[in-house]
């Protein structure tokens, strides 16, 4: 991984990590309220920032952590068109959790839930786009060489398969987030991040060496 990569990802997670703990060290009085277990608005209110403020940093870390370490490896080599693919993914993931925790932190702070639905709309739309951009892009990637490499044929159908399964799902993210309203829209995110996991589990099943 480039340096200038890992200066931003350390930036980024030290900048959540900071608004993290202040927001919360802040506010300290207020998730004494978390203890209640009432269901109540105020209380999904709360457990909902809460969870956003501080999860953000550690996704973000977890996945710069497991991309530096895919980047690592020599048995296969990856080429450096894949290397660019995995950076700028996270690089655009780091970016919407930012604006994502930032606005929830604030809201935190304040009390309130105001442009809840809009921050998730606009963050839904962006994710989609990047999908779909990133989808698009792995379709094109040059198959990884060396010791374990898959062969080149085997490579291009799973990377043409995957590339395209991405970009169907971040289209059908954008629909969504354009069409959909509470709760529903909530669930878009969700359905898509499985959605994703589950087209990256199955590609790397079909990458591995038959026999």
């Amino acid at each position: 991984m480039k340096d200038k990569t890992k200066m931003v990802m350390l930036l980024a997670v030290g900048e959540m990590t900071l608004v993290a703990l202040g927001s919360l060290a802040w506010k300290h009085p207020q998730l004494a309220l978390l203890t209640a277990f009432d269901g109540s608005r105020e209380w999904r209110r709360l457990f909902g920032q809460v969870a956003v403020i501080a999860f953000c940093p550690i996704w973000l870390a977890a996945g710069w952590l497991v991309a530096q370490r895919r980047l690592a490896t020599m048995i296969p080599r990856p080429t450096q068109d894949y290397r660019r693919w995995i950076e700028a993914s996270l690089i655009a993931s780091g970016l919407a959790l930012l604006v994502m925790q930032a606005w929830v932190a604030r809201n935190f702070i304040a009390e309130e839930n105001l442009g809840r639905e809009a921050l998730l709309r606009a963050i839904t739309l962006f994710l989609g786009a990047v999908t779909t951009a990133q989808g698009n892009f792995l379709a094109k990637v040059e198959p990884p060489v060396g010791e374990g490499a898959p062969a080149p044929g085997v490579w291009t159908r799973v990377a043409l398969r995957m590339g395209w399964a991405m970009a169907v799902t971040g289209l059908g993210i954008m629909i969504g987030a354009l069409v959909l309203d509470m709760p529903a829209l909530f669930f878009v995110p969700l359905t898509a991040f499985l959605a994703l996991i589950a087209n990256a589990v199955l590609s790397r099943r079909a990458l591995r060496p038959q026999g």
